[in-house]
């Protein structure tokens, strides 16, 4: 019996898209699951956009202040590297339409389309709303949900093939990206038809 959990980046984006899939047809019958739809999604966004900046040395994916700490301790050959820092969510997104995509010779930086940048500052929200849940009675309406998980779900599409930042050392992986991104699609527009839109 294994008592170890083991990943990655790579392993946990798509892990967390997975359960994307498990929870969506569950909303119907139960409305609760859009929370964890919500909180996977976001998860998955956040891994596929550590993976679309990250580079060969993860600089872009740091707060500012680690980047620092972590170059001024290898110019002055250190050993000893503080804590690495993950960036913020809403600062990740900017760098994913920054120059800071610009690595390789095929690379693109990330141009949003249509309602994905609202959709985009809605999921934030409405993952910050779960997690950080206050004492209180909450009603949301989640009608306008599907069409948020499509946009997202388009912007990782765009990261995982069309961003040439992300280079798949297993051809399974890229293809259950790809299958998970189009059954999240189905799922979502399922959904829109059966909350009336």
């Amino acid at each position: 019996m294994n008592h170890r959990l083991e990943t990655d980046e790579e392993q946990d984006a798509i892990l967390s898209l997975e359960l994307v899939t498990e929870h969506l047809p569950r909303v119907v019958t139960n409305v609760h699951h859009w929370k964890w739809v919500i909180l996977a999604l976001h998860n998955s966004f956040q891994g596929f956009m550590v993976l679309a900046l990250q580079g060969t040395n993860a600089l872009n994916v740091l707060t500012d202040k680690s980047a620092r700490q972590w170059m001024e301790a290898y110019r002055k050959g250190s050993t000893q590297f503080a804590e690495p820092k993950l960036d913020w969510f809403p600062n990740l997104y900017e760098k994913i339409e920054s120059n800071q995509m610009i690595m390789y010779s095929d690379s693109h930086p990330f141009q949003p389309a249509g309602t994905q940048e609202q959709s985009v500052n809605q999921l934030k929200d409405l993952r910050d709303i779960f997690v950080h849940f206050v004492p209180k009675q909450l009603i949301l309406d989640v009608r306008s949900w599907p069409h948020i998980v499509s946009d997202i779900t388009g912007i990782i599409e765009f990261l995982a093939f069309e961003s040439g930042n992300i280079t798949w050392h297993e051809e399974s992986a890229e293809q259950r990206v790809k299958t998970l991104c189009l059954l999240i699609r189905q799922q979502a527009h399922a959904l829109n038809k059966h909350y009336g839109g």
